[in-house]
């Protein structure tokens, strides 16, 4: 789109939309963001979209700054505040992104704005300038060191309009200074982010400590708990009971995060009203005990390095994340709807207990597994009637894998995480989507059985070659594509009434395997053998073949192809020394590839043709 200039600018848009009516303009203009779209830029276009800009204000009621952007775009922002400022309701900008000053200078000009989320200390000077603003209803304030109660007396004094506040970083607040602001203002929600980001080499971060366990406790038993809605204590000296007592009395609280607190020996709780938990680093807890009703996610990161016990009960918990640190010992979860669990560093989770805990939520869809204590893990449907998607983390450790789950249709690990100790897998399924370990030094055995298979990757990323021994599939329905790298299969099985594509890359496998695996499975539509350097002869036979495709196998001197009506492309590369016998008569393909032009009933004897300028069909 050209930009023209203002001056000049034309009474409609080009072509046929300019009998389009502003408001459905409007609409369109919507669905684009005002900063990363730059939609600003369309007011040079013409008179009439500059008109329906000015005049559509729910194009610039919210603005959203979620991530560090290029230079320009943060100018962009610096427009639309100066030029449709007055529209503005909402003006959020991620924490550490930084603002601009041009864009702070214009915030006070927001005659509009309800919503203000900036990454910036709260001192006297800039709440002195903020102070045009008080149609405030929601504001985050970032404290530092520099916010002080009499600072914090004036935000309520400056924004009496003030519903929601969340009181982030302020290390130098006391609990009267906080409860006196409570005293002046209506507040609807209270969040507080207690000693985030708290400098331990200051001299007055033990300080901030204390305050900051004294207004968790002087807060609960004051009249205003009811509004603390988020809560995160950092480096808070809080005892086991401290928190409990705190937690009864918080009746409103949704989310809640416990760091770095290491007076805390266990975790307690007992809440109605919890949505959502995170600890880490919290050395010296040995169990947790939870009773939410409404919890959705919990979350266990590291650094727990004495927990041992875990017990939830959160009938409505969805999503489970938990690093065992290598102590965890037993698991007790008891859910209705938990879909998402994702266990890694369990090195001492008994295996039955972990398949116990599976039995006891039916309704788990995605498995994220690391290490636990058993050498070989079986799922069937008893366990996972669910279970739709497993993937092997970095630190998985069974030595076999054994899944009979009809639902399942995903087996995967990322292209980076190496699974060294996995020698055995077998899966039964419905439809396996896709089947994909990138990097599998130990396998021995793979064994797919599904009415369809999609896609099955082995190796993919490997650097050593796999000894795979026994390699078997078989799909009632169709098996889609197999790709082996870097293997050494002594036995490959296929089964299926169709196979779309079979790639070996740099496989050794001999002739009578590969042999038996094409009579076992003669409608193979693409074969793709590549640097395989241990074949000598390929030999098909009465098979639905559409594409074959030879590349670097320099062992190879014969190819036989007999009864292929169905070949449309034969490309052979890099191999200097073979022979090709197209239904018993010896012919000689171009250099690279042939275009095999098949006539007569098959089992006949045919005349085979060469199209030397026709180009190669590509595989």
């Amino acid at each position: 789109m050209t930009v023209s200039d203002p001056a000049h600018q034309p009474d409609q848009p080009a072509g046929g939309f300019s009998g389009l009516p502003d408001e459905l303009w409007g609409r369109v203009f919507s669905y684009l963001d005002p900063v990363e779209d730059q939609i600003v830029v369309l007011a040079l276009v013409c008179k009439k979209w500059s008109r329906v800009l000015r005049n559509t204000p729910d194009l610039w009621r919210s603005l959203n700054v979620c991530r560090h952007l290029e230079d320009h775009l943060y100018d962009i922002v610096a427009v639309v505040l100066n030029t449709y400022g007055q529209h503005v309701q909402m003006l959020t900008w991620k924490s550490g992104v930084p603002v601009s000053q041009a864009v702070l200078n214009l915030v006070p000009t927001l005659t509009n704005l309800r919503v203000l989320t900036l990454p910036v200390v709260w001192n006297r000077e800039h709440i002195d300038r903020l102070a045009p603003l008080s149609g405030l209803e929601e504001v985050q304030i970032n404290g530092a060191f520099e916010l002080t109660d009499r600072d914090l007396e004036l935000v309520a004094t400056s924004f009496p309009e003030l519903k929601e506040v969340t009181l982030t970083a302020c290390w130098n607040l006391s609990p009267e200074g906080v409860l006196s602001f409570l005293e002046q203002c209506t507040l609807h929600n209270l969040r507080l982010k207690l000693n985030v980001g708290l400098p331990l080499h200051d001299v007055r971060s033990d300080h901030a400590m204390l305050q900051g366990a004294n207004l968790v406790l002087e807060l609960a038993e004051s009249r205003f708990a009811h509004l603390l809605t988020v809560l995160h204590l950092n480096f808070v000296p809080l005892e086991l009971d401290e928190l409990w007592s705190c937690l009864n009395h918080f009746t409103r609280i949704r989310k809640l995060g416990i760091t770095n607190c290491e007076r805390l020996q266990g975790v307690r709780l007992r809440s109605p009203t919890l949505q959502k938990l995170y600890l880490y680093n919290l050395w010296s807890v040995s169990f947790v005990s939870l009773w939410t009703p409404q919890l959705r996610s919990l979350h266990l990161d590291a650094g727990l390095e004495n927990l041992e016990h875990l017990e939830v009960f959160a009938p409505k918990l969805r999503k489970l994340q938990v690093d065992g640190s290598g102590v965890l010992r037993t698991l007790s979860v008891k859910s209705y709807k938990l879909s998402n669990v994702e266990l890694y560093n369990c090195e001492m989770l008994d295996g039955l207990g972990f398949t116990r805990c599976l039995g006891n939520n039916i309704t788990l869809t995605v498995l994220s597994l690391g290490s636990i204590d058993t050498e070989a893990l079986s799922l069937d449907q008893n366990r996972c009637p669910s279970l739709r998607e497993l993937r092997l983390l970095a630190d998985f450790s069974c030595t076999s894998l054994h899944l009979s789950c009809p639902s399942l249709r995903r087996l995967c690990a990322d292209s980076d995480v190496m699974l060294p100790k996995l020698q055995i897998v077998s899966v039964v399924s419905r439809h396996v989507d896709r089947l994909h370990l990138a990097n599998v030094p130990g396998l021995q055995s793979l064994t797919v059985q599904s009415d369809r298979v999609d896609l099955v990757e082995i190796n993919t990323t490997g650097n050593v070659n796999v000894c795979l021994e026994n390699c078997a599939l078989q799909a009632v329905e169709e098996l889609g594509t197999l790709r082996l790298f870097d293997c050494q299969v002594q036995a490959l099985v296929l089964s299926a009434p169709l196979v779309r594509q079979l790639v070996l890359y740099r496989c050794m496998v001999t002739d009578y395997s590969l042999c038996m695996a094409l009579r076992g499975c003669p409608n193979i539509q693409r074969l793709q053998l590549q640097k395989c350097s241990s074949l000598t002869r390929v030999s098909i036979c009465r098979s639905l073949l559409q594409y074959l495709h030879l590349l670097d196998c320099r062992g190879i001197l014969q190819v036989e192809l007999t009864d292929c009506p169905k070949l449309a492309a034969l490309d052979i590369g890099q191999c200097p020394n073979v022979r090709l016998f197209v239904q018993g008569s010896e012919t000689t393909p171009n250099k690279y590839s042939a275009d095999m032009l098949w006539s007569g009933p098959p089992g006949k004897k045919v005349k085979v043709g060469i199209r030397e300028k026709t180009k190669p069909a590509s595989i």
